[in-house]
């Protein structure tokens, strides 16, 4: 992988995996029921991405103003993971491993102000998957995108804080718990 800084205000990171698993355990789908079993042997590969936009420092090098601290910083982000991920042997050969979505995107912005408050407004975006490693229609888990705004307040920092957040802002589905009888 390589990672920099090319500007004062710039920041990125961008990486390649390969993995291989031999003889793995994991769920299946036999007889109508859900079982601990041998899945066979699979291959993880991807690209994992990170950029970090700092505003503020971007205002402060064009001579926009002054960056002191007190205005705080604003930084733009945004990381992302693209898999390929398959079973490459054994009794799920070609299918794709439970939990390994093409894609999961990141992405948002965030406020922060000394060491005393930091807010975030950001979103996860994930790629249609299963929830097991046979694929079966009742363990396909749709793609979908969730927006999430946290802040945290350092009252005395160190000693006291307050946090709190609003988890899918906008009150989209998606699922979050998987039984074995399938998606809930």
């Amino acid at each position: 992988g390589l990672r920099g800084q090319p500007t004062s205000f710039l920041y990125l990171d961008g990486s390649y995996f390969y993995m291989e698993f031999e003889d793995q355990i994991g769920s299946g789908f036999v007889g109508g029921l859900s079982s601990v079993q041998n899945v066979g042997d699979a291959r993880h590969q991807g690209v994992e991405l990170s950029v970090e936009v700092d505003v503020t420092q971007l205002a402060a090098d064009m001579g926009r103003h002054e960056k002191d601290g007190n205005v705080g910083t604003i930084t733009f982000f945004y990381n992302a993971m693209f898999l390929d991920a398959k079973f490459i042997g054994g009794p799920n050969t070609g299918m794709m491993p439970q939990y390994a979505p093409n894609f999961i995107q990141k992405g948002g912005v965030e406020y922060s102000w000394r060491d005393r408050l930091k807010a975030r407004f950001g979103g996860s975006f994930v790629a249609n998957h299963f929830a097991n490693d046979t694929n079966t229609a009742q363990f396909a888990v749709p793609s979908y995108k969730v927006w999430d705004l946290t802040a945290d307040f350092n009252v005395r920092p160190g000693v006291f804080s307050i946090f709190g957040g609003i988890y899918n802002v906008f009150d989209e589905p998606y699922f979050a718990r998987v039984r074995g009888d399938g998606i809930d």
